[in-house]
């Protein structure tokens, strides 16, 4: 018998090269009974190479090829030790290359599915050459115009992923249509249509039964040629008889070959239920539902699960709600105490507990059901009627039938889910708009849509199609989580993440090693990184997955689902360790320990029960609202049960949901049970027949949601005097009930009441209680819900009902018999302006007002949709909160006097800051310069700047200033440079004095810094320092010119600053080529001023305005400085002149460098070279008077997609490591800067800079005509050129320079052919000539025409 298992090599090495095994005895594949077939399956691990049978799942490629010449490879488990990653792509790359061979066969790369890519294994296909092989694969469709290898390995993947053979499928029968876009917006990604007729052959085909009864999805997931994606149902095809498959152009992947197999991968199926995970918990979190709701939810859950073990009702809605629906049937029929059904039930239960862990890894994880929700597809609106923020949700519910969910807020989830999401209300159209993972949309009905049941249907209209904001998903298979529970629906709003389309790398022809290279160097590691530090981020910072970190985490983890390798920025590769336990965690843990306790238990495996009786199955039956049954097949059953036990089911009336019954069900109920007129009233929904409410009221507020309501009391039948006993049995026996009074033809009101009402007390109702005015006798019919909210408290006793916010004298609704002379029964107050101040201008007053009508209609307590629509009266989920994807900045805290400790400050320093100013400089004249240099940072940093001022004063008066040490204070607080200039410049001193005049530069540098703060103290200092700037250099004034073009904000206030310093120089252009530098450096000074107005447009005061695109947000830390030209001279003082305490070392200038951390889950336009604005974007705590916002320009010099670094102009503050900064983007300044060191060396270097420098300047120039043969040139007429051809190559050859210009298809390109001819003939041997073009066409053209 041959092996099951064989072992081809024993710990293999990374560095094999050759896989060839000869005589080996295979495992026999086979095909067992049901048709399944088993295959070879060859599996890598770092401790050997085996073979093996394993199961092979069907898909096209071996449906139509012999299974026999395949073979299933599997790396999941190859990891070498010790090596890192890329020696294990290396590995499985060369076996791809070389193939298998195996009892001298040769078995090559074939090809693979999604899914198996990201598991790691592939299909190996038995072949004579690998060329054959790649032809055989080329063969299953037509690839050619796919230049990308990872997406034509996505798309081959579509033929091996798994499907069934459903169905031979002519391609008369199908239509290509277009998708539906809006805007270049696409709607409809991967979602088709089908015909009713094709689907219930389809489903046959398949042989689909729910509940032993045939069922016809309404939604396929289909593979059939080279479409992907889903077919929904779409009637309207079978009234078109127009095809019965539309294929949309998105659902065309490649064209497909003759294989006319039509697979169905999977279907909407009913009652599959949500369940909240890690995920879902993390994003619930953090937009508001706090962690109270989820330890009630799952407590509440545990136990439900708990009783399970002895409860009938219980275990009929676990059964039923996992899925396991002829057990919960059997359990119903056989009761609990049967001993196989008892062992069936510990076996779900078990089942159910065992998967709080997940396989792989044995790590707890959360799978709390939520009975509120469904996981279902999404499918597109065909017709294009739910508005943007709208959402179609129509299920199978238990014995309801297939109902809507309509009219009330619900929160949709897709897998894996990381960002929180948004939710925008549009009041006028009363709808949702929602964007990001978690969506938060309006469900409406569309009588249109009602034919697709258990899908989720999107709106395909507005701006955004919502899919693909949920984790980037589409409509080609995609699942979403709905729930519409009012708990678990988030009250917080977040802004969305747009999730980017990874690029593709395209190449030429794909060949068959492109493809096996992209599978051997797949790999998700970094999808897990990132996994894991957003799991690990989210527990350390407040805000949840609200965190700049988690939102930038969950940008890099969307592409790495796209297959994108990704670099981790090195901020968010160590988070901090959480301080507090983590929602999820706290879940988890509870769980856990929940169910080991629960399985260690004995008593619960052994699932103790006690004997019910027919009557206590009748009743388990009747109030399970999970059971996967119709209502009429559960009151069959309940009749059944009765009949044999000779039961009456008149008491149970009060829990039949009639209101699921069609029309026939309901006639065939009646006579079966024999009801008479009173009964009949109760099975028929009697709110359509209100004596008291017109049909216009009800069709225009009570139909759309249709109320489900049975009457339970009219005034028309029983009297006003029966109106307390009614109410007394209304709040007794059921939980929905809706009250109408009415006054008179022009107001009638409704009272919806929900929940547990105690009678003969003052009961807290909080938002239990709607209540609906109608005034149809307005100009405008009015009809008006308003809910109370808490604080309301409902008194019912005897004669009276009162209805009242807290205190009795704050009364809505008062309802009471009046006095026994009183000739009316019952008479009502209300307090209209709490409905409406319309309500009460066209009513004036209702204050003890006889009432004409009263009806009570109730709602049956076990009609969980009838629950829903009533509880819309009541139910609203505000939007209590925006949550921004970027929080606002919050306020810094700025540094003062009063958080210095003293104690640890030198001596001298508190006595200082408490001095007046004669003292304080008194003390100022005994430091030395190093402490004057301490004091004034000390002083600069927490603001003290009026006593920097007499700092720096008494630095630059000392007898060992240093020009160095003054320079860079100057630079770092420009503000000082007026305190030197005032005490510099006096009386007849016009220029600034030796030795300052060494720092000239930095002085006038100094002096534009402040134009922003101080533009009229900035325009005199110039004037004043007229001479000093003659006295510059061209570079130090270009240089000059160059500071001011980037750091003086205010549009006009730059263009005085500009045109101020040129005046200041027009002395010095006498020169043609120093005013032609002068002038140049001036216009590109203007240039790029006018360039960053532009791109971040600042008012008067210098501060950036609204931008078209918001800033970015960052953080800014230290970098070290980037040297500054040397100073001219320094005045060092010699040792013999001074103390040796008193030497100081001239410093370098330094421009501050900072590193932005930028967010890589935000668009981010600066890049290198370009000039930021960085502006704070909060203010200080407890702000000054004094504060001014301090706005930094600067340049980037180092970019990567994660930080930049920026060298600026100006010094920040000294909190900025503490503080959130704006970032504007002010343009690039590459092109600038390279034209301003152009024109500086042309100045500076002439000749060497260029030979043409004379004529670019304006210079005289002397004679350029070459001498000797040359002109000869000058007057010859070409042959094949007219006059214009000729003169043009005539003047180029008799000259250094020539601009030939002339419209297309003039002959130009062939007159520099004939230029290029002529000047070669001139060179001697070895020279060659260098020829240029603005493009490559433009070169290419040249060189084939010449032969170059």
């Amino acid at each position: 018998m041959p092996p099951r298992t064989v072992v081809l090599r024993d710990d293999p090495s990374p560095d094999d090269n050759d896989w060839t095994f000869d005589k080996v005895t295979l495992p026999r594949a086979y095909t067992n009974q049901n048709g399944i077939y088993y295959g070879l399956h060859l599996s890598f691990t770092p401790e050997k190479i085996t073979l093996s049978l394993d199961q092979f799942s069907s898909n096209r490629v071996l449906q139509t090829d012999d299974q026999t010449l395949f073979i299933a490879a599997s790396f999941a488990g190859l990891r070498f030790k010790d090596v890192s990653s890329k020696v294990n792509i290396e590995y499985i790359k060369r076996f791809l290359k070389a193939g298998l061979v195996l009892n001298g066969k040769n078995y090559w790369f074939y090809g693979h599915s999604n899914s198996q890519l990201r598991s790691r294994s592939c299909f190996l296909r038995q072949s004579a050459t690998e060329e054959d092989m790649h032809a055989r694969i080329m063969s299953l469709g037509d690839f050619g115009s796919i230049k990308s290898a990872a997406k034509l390995a996505k798309r081959i993947g579509l033929l091996f992923s798994s499907a069934t053979l459903d169905w031979t499928l002519e391609p008369t029968y199908t239509r290509d249509i277009p998708d539906i876009e809006v805007d270049d917006t696409l709607f409809s990604d991967g979602c088709g249509l089908i015909s009713q007729y094709l689907a219930q052959l389809v489903a046959r085909q398949k042989q689909i039964i729910f509940r032993q009864r045939r069922y016809t999805p309404t939604v396929f997931q289909i593979r059939y040629k080279g479409y992907k994606g889903v077919l929904m149902l779409h009637p309207e095809l079978d009234k078109k008889k127009d095809g019965h498959v539309h294929f949309r152009k998105s659902m065309k992947k490649f064209k497909g070959v003759s294989n006319n197999t039509f697979s169905v991968v999977e279907y909407s199926v009913p009652y599959v239920y949500s369940r909240l995970n890690n995920d879902i918990v993390t994003l619930l979190s953090a937009l508001g539902i706090s962690t109270e709701t989820l330890l009630r939810k799952l407590r509440s859950y545990l136990t439900w699960l708990s009783s399970a073990r002895n409860n009938l009702d219980n275990a009929l809605d676990f059964l039923s709600s996992v899925g396991e629906h002829d057990l919960a049937e059997r359990v119903l029929l056989e009761g609990l105490e049967d001993h196989k059904v008892q062992g069936e039930v510990t076996k779900a239960l078990k089942k159910e507990f065992a998967s709080f862990k997940k396989i792989e890894n044995d790590k707890d994880k959360l799978r709390l059901l939520v009975q509120n929700s469904r996981f279902l597809f999404g499918v597109c609106d065909p017709f294009q009627i739910l508005e943007e923020g709208e959402v179609f949700v129509r299920v199978t519910m238990p014995r309801s039938g297939p109902q809507t969910i309509h009219s009330c807020p619900v929160l949709v989830v897709r897998n894996p889910c990381m960002h929180p999401g948004m939710f925008v209300e549009l009041i006028k159209k009363r709808i949702s708009l929602s964007i990001g993972d978690c969506l938060k949309l309006r469900a409406v009905d569309k009588p249109e849509l009602r034919h697709l049941v258990d899908c989720v249907v999107f709106a395909s209209k507005g701006k955004h199609a919502a899919p693909s904001l949920s984790s980037g998903g589409d409509l080609d298979g995609d699942k979403f989580t709905v729930i519409w529970d009012k708990e678990l629906v988030p009250p917080k709003i977040a802004e969305h993440f747009l999730y980017p389309n990874v690029p593709e790398k395209k190449k030429g022809q794909i060949t068959r090693q492109d493809l096996a290279a992209h599978f051997a160097a797949y790999n998700s590691i970094s999808m897990g990184r990132a996994a894991n530090l957003h799991a690990r981020w989210v527990r350390c910072r407040p805000e949840g997955a609200m965190s700049s970190e988690c939102q930038q985490l969950n940008a890099l983890y969307s592409k790495c689902v796209d297959g994108a390798l990704i670099r981790i920025p090195e901020h968010l590769r160590t988070p901090p360790e959480p301080t507090e336990p983590f929602i999820v965690d706290v879940m988890r843990d509870e769980a856990k320990v929940f169910a080991q306790e629960w399985m260690s238990n004995e008593e619960n495996v052994k699932l103790i029960v006690n004997a019910d009786s027919d009557i206590q199955t009748i009743k388990a039956l009747l109030t399970s609202d999970r059971i996967s049954m119709t209502e009429f097949q559960v009151l069959q059953t309940a009749a059944r049960i009765a009949q044999r036990s000779l039961i009456n089911l008149r008491p149970f009336f009060p829990l039949m949901n009639f209101s699921a019954l069609a029309a026939t069900e309901k006639r065939i109920i009646s006579d079966m049970f024999g009801m008479n007129y009173e009964e009949n009233i109760v099975l028929w929904n009697s709110l359509m027949r209100s004596d008291l409410l017109d049909q216009s009221a009800f069709q225009r507020d009570l139909r759309e949601p249709p109320l489900r309501l049975h009457r339970l009391y009219t005034t028309a039948n029983q009297g006003l005097s029966g109106f307390f006993e009614y109410l007394k049995r209304s709040l007794e026996y059921y939980k929905r009930r809706l009250i109408i009074i009415k006054t008179d033809d022009r107001f009638s009101a409704g009272i919806f009441i929900r929940g547990e009402i105690r009678w003969d007390e003052e009961y807290p109702v909080n938002e239990d209680i709607a209540v609906f005015a109608v005034t149809p006798t307005a100009s405008q019919s009015m009809s008006l819900y308003k809910s109370t909210v808490n604080g309301y408290r409902l008194h019912c006793s005897d004669g009276l009902f009162q209805l009242y916010n807290k205190q009795i004298r704050d009364t809505w609704i008062f309802i009471n018999r009046p006095p026994n002379e009183s000739r009316f029964e019952l008479q009502t107050s209300i307090a209209l302006q709490k409905i409406s101040s319309q309500t009460q201008k066209h009513m004036g007053r209702i204050r003890q007002t006889p009432i004409i009508g009263v009806e009570i209609h109730v709602v049956s307590n076990q009609d969980r949709i009838a629950h829903q629509i009533f509880d819309l009266r009541l139910d609203r989920v505000p939007t209590e909160e925006k949550l921004r994807s970027i929080a606002k900045a919050q306020p810094y805290v700025r540094n003062t006097l009063s958080s210095v400790n003293w104690e640890k400050e030198p001596e001298g320093y508190k006595e200082f800051f408490q001095f007046s100013q004669p003292r304080a400089e008194e003390l100022l004249k005994k430091k030395t310069l190093d402490e004057l240099d301490d004091l004034l940072d000390f002083s600069l940093t927490h603001h003290e700047e009026n006593r920097a001022f007499w700092i720096f004063r008494a630095m630059y008066s000392h007898q060992h200033t240093s020009s160095t040490m003054i320079a860079e204070w100057l630079l770092r607080y420009p503000d000082l440079v007026y305190n030197l200039l005032h005490s510099i410049l006096i009386e007849d001193v016009r220029q600034i004095p030796p030795p300052l005049c060494d720092i000239r530069q930095p002085i006038l540098d100094a002096v534009i810094l402040t134009a922003n703060d101080a533009p009229a103290a900035c325009t005199f200092a110039l004037q004043k320092l007229r001479i000093d700037i003659n006295l510059l250099t061209f570079d130090q004034y270009a240089d000059l010119l160059w500071t001011a073009a980037t750091v003086v904000r205010a549009h006009d206030l730059v263009q005085d600053v500009l045109v101020q310093l040129d005046e200041q120089r027009s002395a010095l252009n006498t020169e043609d080529s120093l005013k032609y530098a002068h002038r140049q450096a001036l216009q590109i000074a203007f240039e790029r001023a006018e360039e960053a107005y532009e791109e971040c447009p600042c008012d008067a005061q210098g501060r950036p305005t609204k931008q078209r695109t918001p800033p970015a947000r960052v953080r800014i830390h230290s970098k070290k400085g980037r040297e500054l030209p040397e100073v001219d001279a320094t005045d060092k003082p010699q040792a013999q002149d001074v103390q040796p305490a008193e030497i100081h070392e001239p410093r370098s200038l330094k421009h501050p460098i900072v590193v932005a951390d930028i967010r890589v889950d935000k668009p981010f336009t600066p890049r290198l070279h370009s000039h930021i604005r960085l502006a704070p974007a909060s203010r200080p705590e407890k702000q000054p008077l004094s504060w001014k916002r301090e706005i930094l320009d600067g340049i980037i010099t180092v970019s990567f997609r994660d930080h930049v670094e920026i060298t600026l102009f100006h010094h920040p503050p000294p909190e900025y490591e503490s503080m959130e900064w704006s970032l504007y983007d002010c343009g690039s300044t590459a092109t600038a800067k390279a034209k301003l060191e152009a024109v500086k060396r042309l100045n500076s270097e002439a000749y060497e800079a260029c030979a043409f420098h004379k004529l670019i300047t304006g210079a005289p120039v002397d004679s350029l005509l070459p001498e000797g043969p040359a002109s000869s040139l000058t007057t010859t007429q070409w042959e094949g050129f007219n006059p214009s051809q000729s003169d043009a190559i005539n003047k180029s050859c008799g000259t250094s320079l020539s601009l030939i210009w002339g419209p297309p298809g003039t002959g130009k390109t062939t007159v520099i052919v004939k230029i290029l001819e002529l000047i070669l003939k001139q060179l001697d041997e070895g020279e060659q000539i260098l020829m240029a073009a603005s493009t490559h066409n433009g070169t290419e053209t040249i060189s084939c025409t010449t032969g170059a």
